[in-house]
């Protein structure tokens, strides 16, 4: 969509990657250079819901008229790109993920926060982070591709989150 001012307006964004790509540090920067509310799909507040209060919670999300929501993917789909102004698949190495966790779990396991990445790190939490992020790529990302391309729907892939807030950017000055 294109405003008044000749600039693509964004309003909706949906960003994908690996635990440790750097969703998080990238929807929060979009977040307040765009003053667009920030929701992280994979986040413990999630997790707590029932099904049905999920289900409700993810549908009032996709109606509002602005929002950028980070997901590893974990049974979100294409719904929410077609429904995105723009959707960002970070690609980020995977030593690059797997330092990051590290990194993020010894911050959580001394008591730190990360924006965005709220709660306690334990041992379990962190193996899993571990586990998904070297299995993402076939295991999730390849399947999620193909449905894409079956269903004719572009993404933007970058291998790092500074790489697609200037593609966001340059996409918005058209």
């Amino acid at each position: 969509m294109t405003s008044s001012s000749g600039f693509t307006e964004i309003r909706r964004i949906y960003v994908i990657g690996a635990p440790g790509s750097g969703k998080s540090f990238l929807a929060a920067k979009l977040a307040r250079v765009l003053g667009i509310i920030w929701y992280d799909l994979d986040g413990d507040d999630l997790d707590a819901m029932t099904e049905k209060e999920r289900t409700a919670y993810i549908h009032e999300l996709r109606q509002q008229t602005g929002w950028i929501c980070e997901a590893t993917l974990h049974g979100l789909g294409i719904e929410w790109v077609r429904d995105a102004d723009v959707t960002i698949i970070l690609t980020s190495p995977l030593i690059v993920c797997v330092m990051r966790i590290l990194i993020r779990g010894a911050w959580k396991m001394a008591g730190k926060q990360f924006p965005g990445q709220l709660g306690r790190e334990s041992w379990g939490s962190l193996r899993f982070r571990m586990g998904m992020t070297w299995r993402y790529k076939r295991a999730i990302l390849h399947p999620f591709l193909a449905e894409l391309r079956a269903n004719d729907l572009a993404v933007m892939a970058c291998a790092d989150n500074e790489t697609a807030y200037q593609a966001v950017l340059r996409r918005m000055n058209g």
